[in-house]
């Protein structure tokens, strides 16, 4: 057992300094109104812990007695032969103290040794008048509160109200977590269709790939048959039969010299000398032609007949669209091979002329005029001297087709014109034949196309005189034909026309020779596109290497259908898959993160439901332990019974004190006179103490509503409560007093109150 030995107060509210020395069992505390005898109560609450307005103070320094700095209550504990000193220094600031042994101590610490100890500053340990009065006071509904203080329910309460609000936590934070993780899931559905168009682009690239690798491969096999079919025979004895023929024309030439100097001078001299010019001036003009229809060849290409003769060929690019005079070499530049293409009318007619030459061995780029699709331009060009089209003259209903060939290139007069920034916006050309594409790749073209296009003119203008030269030597052989002796101008005819004849077979073998010359030159300039194209194929197909060809009835329709869906998926991530990952271990791992926070909700619903089992629980013990005790409080108080219920009405709970009286019928408390109930209320007090023990018992003036013999029932209440416990008595009642074996007294002297000896006798 544990109570209290001694108690020492220094400055203490009325108290300067004073030393109670208290028994083991039981003790009363009396002197006059006024004398702070309740003084000694507090301070014993003081040295348990509570505050300032428990201990009827405004404020912490009100207990603190006027005129000191600091108020001191010593307290010893005796346990057994064990002493325990515990004090609680205050100043007059606020600050506290704690000592155990003469060591500090945190308040925490005091409470959980004065818990192990058995002693307890609440749930009625330590009963006032006031609590007396209250239960007496109070209604049925309230005193349900008393049951559950009494139960000690307020640590369930407080651990259920910590669980709510760790509840409320969780809640916000699952709360919080749900709406990330929506949030997260959206992302990450994002990221997922990235991750599907990436997959599905590889997928198209890899098929693409294939499908390019099978085109080719195909393409190599048609390039190399045309590669084999490019073979030109050329007679073995031509330049024999060339010299053989000069030599014979040049022996006729002579005798023909010779004839013409045995002929008379005559009227006709002079004609046949002019004639003679003429035909050796046409002689020149032809020689001259085959020169120029060599060097006129390179600009253009031989048309098959099959095109030239089609009623829709309107002519070559070359022959429609022409370049001003100073931009040749721009004009040539961004042409490029396309000089040479057919231009007709109608998309009809290329389809017959495809049909004509099935089974041609040609290269040709024909174009429909009625077929063209071009983009309109959607700006102008901020630099340079505009459109190369408006430097080019051509019929206005070939608008599209130079739009089609030439409408993105910008005329500049110097390559530097154009800025690294403006690169891939359109082509452009310079003056001086170079490009720059919109790759940002350059091209240099300055082959002599002013000298190729002075041939092609020149060339028209001889064969214009050639004509007219032919015509004028008809004329004038007619009339050297009349003036001519018979038998002189028929020899001369005869030679004559051996000189033509030989001189036209020696044009023809020639002109042969010239043209098996240009078609040498063809056939080595297509096998050069035919070996730059196999080469650029070749070099493709060895950027595709690993890459199996594809199994296709039309690998062309089905790369186009495949490039169409590619365009369609446009721009992808390239690190889709790498963020889908993060973004699916953010996921994931939130989504955990959440299940532990539900967990935890889970968690601590089930702890509030325990927490509530375990307060009913408790409740209903300690309902069922005061029920008991207080009827037999009240046998042994006011010899008859006693009786709680708890009732619900209205969806409130209410107790019910009741009591039987001797001779007397069982009534509520509230029906009760005053002293009877306040007997009642001590009943029911001392009951509580059955349900929560503890080690000491204070009373201040709880008897002080009872008369003489109700005094002496509490009395011996008191008396029976010392064998299980300490109790210390503040009360007036001399009855109270007379049943006392140890009184102390406190008397006032102006504003000090001290502890004096009571003897029996002085209260008697």
């Amino acid at each position: 057992m544990v109570f209290i030995e001694q108690l020492e107060l220094e400055n203490f509210k009325s108290f300067k300094r004073a030393r109670i020395v208290f028994p083991e069992r039981i003790v009363a505390i009396t002197g006059p109104n006024g004398s702070g005898k309740s003084n000694i109560l507090d301070a014993i609450t003081f040295v348990l812990g509570e505050r300032a307005k428990a201990l009827r103070a405004d404020r912490i320094a009100g207990l603190v007695r006027k005129g000191a700095d600091t108020a001191r209550v010593t307290m010893i504990l005796r346990k057994g032969n064990e002493r325990i000193k515990i004090s609680r220094e205050i100043k007059k600031n606020g600050t506290s103290v704690y000592r155990v042994n003469g060591s500090v101590k945190k308040a925490y610490e005091v409470d959980i040794l004065l818990s192990e100890l058995g002693i307890r500053a609440g749930s009625y340990s330590i009963v006032s008048q006031g609590d007396i009065t209250e239960i007496v006071e109070m209604s049925p509904h309230q005193r349900v509160r008393l049951l559950e203080e009494i139960s000690g329910v307020e640590e369930y309460e407080r651990r259920k109200l910590d669980a709510l609000r760790e509840l409320e936590e969780v809640d916000r934070m699952v709360s919080e977590r749900e709406a990330v993780l929506r949030e997260r899931k959206m992302e990450l559905d994002r990221a997922e269709r990235e991750l599907k168009k990436l997959k599905e682009l590889e997928e198209l690239n890899e098929r693409k790939n294939r499908l390019i690798k099978t085109v080719l491969l195909k393409r190599r096999d048609e390039l190399l048959k045309k590669k084999e079919g490019l073979r030109f025979s050329i007679e073995n004895n031509l330049d024999e039969r060339i010299e053989k023929v000069k030599k014979l024309l040049e022996m006729e030439e002579k005798e023909l010299e010779d004839l013409e100097k045995c002929i008379e001078e005559d009227k006709s001299r002079e004609l046949r000398i002019r004639l003679e010019s003429m035909k050796a001036e046409l002689r020149r003009i032809e020689l001259e032609i085959s020169l120029k229809e060599e060097k006129a060849s390179r600009i253009k290409k031989d048309i098959p007949e099959e095109i030239e003769s089609d009623p829709s060929f309107l002519g070559t690019v070359s022959d429609l669209i022409k370049p001003m005079e100073g931009y040749e070499l721009a004009f040539h530049a961004a042409i490029g091979g396309r000089v040479n293409d057919v231009v007709i009318d109608t998309y009809e007619s290329a389809i017959r002329i495809v049909d004509k030459l099935k089974g041609r061995k040609v290269r040709i780029r024909i174009i429909p005029l009625d077929s063209i699709r071009v983009r309109q331009r959607e700006e102008d060009p901020e630099i340079g001297l505009g459109w190369l089209s408006s430097y080019l003259i051509y019929d206005k209903k070939l608008e599209k087709l130079v739009h089609l060939l030439l409408g993105d290139y910008v005329l500049v007069e110097d390559i530097k014109e154009v800025q690294k920034d403006k690169i891939g916006r359109f082509r452009y050309v310079s003056l001086d034949g170079e490009i720059i594409f919109q790759d940002g790749t350059f091209m240099i073209d300055r082959r002599d196309y002013q000298s190729e296009y002075k041939a092609e003119k020149e060339l028209k203008e001889l064969i214009e005189r050639k004509e007219n030269l032919r015509k004028d030597i008809s004329e004038l052989e007619e009339k050297v034909e009349k003036e001519e002796k018979k038998d002189i101008l028929s020899a001369l005819k005869k030679k004559r026309e051996e000189v033509r004849r030989l001189r036209d077979e020696y044009s023809s073998l020639l002109a042969e020779r010239q043209r098996i010359a240009r078609e040498m030159e063809r056939i080595s300039e297509e096998r050069g596109i035919l070996e730059a194209e196999l080469k650029e194929v070749e070099k493709k197909l060895q950027e595709l290497y690993g890459y199996e060809p594809a199994e296709s009835d039309d690998p062309e329709r089905e790369l186009n259908a495949i490039e169409m869906r590619i365009r369609e998926i446009g721009q992808v991530n390239p690190n889709a898959e790498i963020e889908y990952r993060e973004r699916l271990s953010r996921y994931e791992s939130l989504l955990r993160d959440l299940e532990d926070v539900k967990k935890k909700r889970d968690e601590v619903r089930a702890a509030i439901k325990k927490i509530d089992e375990e307060r009913e629980k408790v409740l209903s013990s300690s309902f069922n332990t005061l029920r008991k005790a207080f009827d037999e409080k009240i046998r042994e108080i006011m010899g008859g019974s006693g009786n709680i219920r708890l009732v619900e009405a209205d969806g409130r709970m209410s107790l019910i004190i009741e009591v039987e009286l001797p001779g007397k019928k069982q009534v509520p408390i509230d029906s009760l006179s005053g002293g009877e109930k306040s007997l009642v209320a001590l009943s029911f007090i001392l009951a509580a103490q059955e349900v929560r023990p503890s080690s000491i018992y204070l009373f201040d003036e709880a008897d002080f509503m009872l008369d003489g013999n109700n005094c002496i029932k509490f009395a011996e209440a008191m008396k029976k409560l010392s064998e299980k416990a300490q109790v210390i008595i503040i009360t007036l009642k001399k009855e109270t007093l007379n049943e006392m074996s140890s009184i102390v007294g406190v008397t006032r002297k102006g504003d000090e109150s001290k502890v004096v000896a009571v003897s029996l006798q002085e209260v008697s």
